[in-house]
């Protein structure tokens, strides 16, 4: 007699930690509520760190055709400055994306790269933008 899987992430269901949505979002929420920050960079770092903890590794969460399901990237916003921050499952390098660059009066969508477009080494140092923006 075997289980019967009733959503991704539900194949360690009962293990701490586990993968399944509604463990992964308390674990966010636990997370959030007890986190210390003290300025903008610090809640940008904070945000991808938090996560970065409840995303799932490859081969950890197989989907019905047994593919792997995984977090591909991880993006936060910062409005304020207008920034875009990821990072891919394959390059775990911060990137940022200035949204400032990029005209937004009529229609056009804009498109970058992940891949061919230079990447901007992002320090703590430079991590906040208010200064250029």
């Amino acid at each position: 007699m075997g289980t019967q899987v009733t959503g991704m992430g539900l194949g360690a269901h009962g293990l701490p930690g586990d993968y399944s949505s509604a463990s992964r979002f308390i674990k966010a929420a636990w997370l959030n509520r007890f986190s210390e920050i003290e300025n903008e960079t610090e809640a940008i770092a904070q945000m991808l760190h938090m996560l970065s903890a409840v995303s799932p590794v490859k081969g950890a969460v197989l989907t019905a055709d047994g593919e792997s399901y995984y977090t591909t990237y991880t993006a936060c916003m910062d409005a304020h400055n207008g920034a875009y921050y990821y990072k891919t499952y394959f390059d775990t390098q911060l990137r940022a994306v200035k949204l400032s660059e990029y005209p937004f009066e009529g229609a056009e969508l804009h498109q970058v790269s992940l891949c061919e477009e230079e990447k901007q080494k992002i320090t703590r140092d430079t991590l906040a933008f208010s200064a250029e923006m």
